[in-house]
């Protein structure tokens, strides 16, 4: 398949975007069908193509459009849907939750085991595999649990899911602003998991930006910069265009992981490329930290890592010592 547009007497190739990449010209049909649709006589030609399969979740239904952006076609997601069992799949952003109390921990930078024992939550939607499930885990493991419906909440921006466990059904809170969840309560599930669960962020002047996982917001709040050790070593951190919650250190790519680390530090650095660690770094204020070299049994995914030497102190070029 390809798809062209005539212009100015002369045909142009248009590829069609789905995100940020193209949808290939030849591939197997996988069961996806195609055609071209038009709401009124008077409105542009949009290209839809649907599938239906079965999962192991139950029927997976998926529509998508296409509409012309002058040099593509590109999926409209607002317009695009996607179902699991009759359930439709939001498009949200594929964030991790945390309660209030292990978030307090968090921007204390200070002594973060408590934080990593708390529970957590995502929001598992994904409408490519037709999963639409809550995962909840903590260090004692995890529980997986579908939804089963949705419907409105009382509140503006509210809605209620409703998930099947082995007690029944019962309904979970969520409030979302522009597909981004800003908190999700659990009530009624056991004492473990109950709780208000809410994103990492931090306010910048009068706006409260958002992240994904702690990682990112520590990584751009506490690590990216320039920094200097007590005897003169230079150590430029820098983020990676694209890639949140990740460093670009001395041409290294690495991932920033907050859980697992190795004891006394805060910080696993994970190389992008799957070798082993060989650095953690202690968190110190804002301008403080320490680096600590690391020694790695295991691979990728499931490293088990101690520490292999004496942590040394950097602090921020520029930055004021022990400042808070």
């Amino acid at each position: 398949r390809s798809i062209w547009r005539l212009r100015a007497g002369a045909l142009a190739r248009l590829p069609v975007r789905r995100g940020t990449k193209d949808l290939p010209d030849c591939a197997p049909p996988d069961g996806w069908t195609a055609r071209w649709e038009k709401a009124s006589e008077a409105a542009p030609a949009v290209w839809v193509r649907e599938r239906e399969r079965e999962t192991s979740g139950g029927l997976h239904r998926q529509r998508e459009i296409f509409a012309f952006t002058g040099f593509a076609l590109e999926q409209d997601a607002n317009r695009s849907s996607a179902q699991i069992s009759g359930v439709a799949i939001p498009s949200w952003n594929n964030a991790v939750l945390y309660t209030r109390s292990a978030l307090e921990i968090l921007k204390s930078r200070f002594d973060l085991s408590s934080f990593r024992a708390a529970p957590r939550l995502r929001i598992e939607a994904n409408r490519d595999d037709g999963v639409f499930r809550l995962r909840l885990e903590d260090h004692a493991g995890a529980q997986v649990i579908p939804v089963v419906a949705t419907g409105p909440g009382t509140e503006a921006n509210e809605l209620t899911m409703t998930i099947r466990t082995e007690a029944g059904t019962m309904g979970v809170r969520a409030t979302v602003g522009n597909r981004i969840l800003t908190e999700v309560r659990v009530t009624g599930l056991s004492r473990r998991w109950d709780a208000l669960y809410l994103p990492a962020s931090r306010f910048t002047g009068a706006a409260l930006e958002v992240f994904g996982r702690a990682e990112e917001e520590v990584t751009s709040g506490d690590l990216i910069g320039l920094w200097s050790s007590d005897r003169g070593e230079k150590l430029a951190l820098n983020s990676i265009p694209g890639v949140l919650g990740a460093l670009d250190m001395r041409n290294s790519q690495l991932d920033v992981s907050l859980d697992p680390v190795p004891a006394g530090s805060d910080v696993l650095l994970l190389p992008r490329d799957g070798s082993a660690p060989v650095w953690a770094f202690t968190l110190r204020g804002p301008n403080g930290l320490a680096r600590m070299p690391v020694r790695c049994t295991g691979r990728a995914g499931a490293w088990s890592c101690e520490a292999a030497g004496l942590a040394e102190t950097f602090h921020r070029v520029g930055g004021r010592v022990n400042a808070s």
